[in-house]
């Protein structure tokens, strides 16, 4: 008798799209290799570390050697949203640039941003008067774990804090992510803390909620993105 072979699924090897792939190659070429320790956790996961400003974002997508979905505050998703908040604070407040600095630089700042936040398959975030959208976020982020994706959060509230390891308030919203999936999927996700400095990348190892008390796996993922 003959075996008839079963055929192989393909599964196509997750890759970023074209301008966020282009812009990390450059990236890479002009920022200093940091040291990774640890390894990936199998996918899906979410990876959390800190902001770091642009520091830790910078670090996170040149080191994770894997395909991540950020979540992002919905504005800069949008080019009018995200020029509006260039304009009227990140260039005049946060970085004091004159009036003449942005006018020329806002504009083609907040369309780059804009561009390569949806080339990343951004998850947008919505907190303030957008707030109650916020299960828009859950949903989505539950779905694209449910697609194999992983996701990249950063949730400390200081986030232009690069400096100090003092350990700071973290947002929460990421616990939701879990509630979810379990509900849908009868499964816990892996949250993935991840140190980042100037020299390396820290990649601890998973921890999951339903293991202990939710307090309590919170703080061991504050730890670890404070902690090497």
């Amino acid at each position: 008798m003959f075996k008839i072979k079963k055929r192989r699924k393909y599964t196509r090897k997750k890759k970023y799209r074209i301008w966020i792939g282009f812009a990390l190659f450059w990236v890479k070429l002009f920022t200093k290799k940091r040291k990774v320790v640890g390894e990936l956790a199998p996918s899906p996961c979410v990876y959390l570390c800190r902001h770091r400003d642009a520091d830790g974002v910078i670090g996170a997508f040149t080191s994770l050697k894997t395909v991540l979905r950020p979540w992002t505050l919905h504005i800069f998703t949008r080019y009018g949203a995200a020029l509006k908040h260039l304009k009227e604070y990140t260039f005049p407040e946060k970085s004091g640039k004159s009036k003449v600095f942005t006018a020329v630089f806002a504009p083609v700042c907040a369309l780059g941003l804009s561009s390569l936040v949806r080339s990343a398959r951004a998850i947008p975030v919505y907190r303030g008067a957008e707030a109650r959208r916020a299960i828009t976020t859950i949903k989505n982020s539950v779905r694209a774990l449910e697609e194999g994706d992983n996701l990249l959060v950063f949730p400390d509230v200081d986030y232009a804090n690069a400096d100090s390891k003092t350990e700071g308030e973290v947002y929460k919203g990421f616990v939701a992510v879990d509630k979810l999936y379990f509900r849908r999927k009868g499964e816990r996700v892996n949250f993935v803390p991840v140190y980042i400095d100037e020299k390396k990348v820290v990649i601890h190892s998973p921890v999951r909620f339903g293991d202990g008390a939710e307090d309590v796996t919170v703080q061991k993922i504050v730890e670890g993105i404070y902690n090497e």
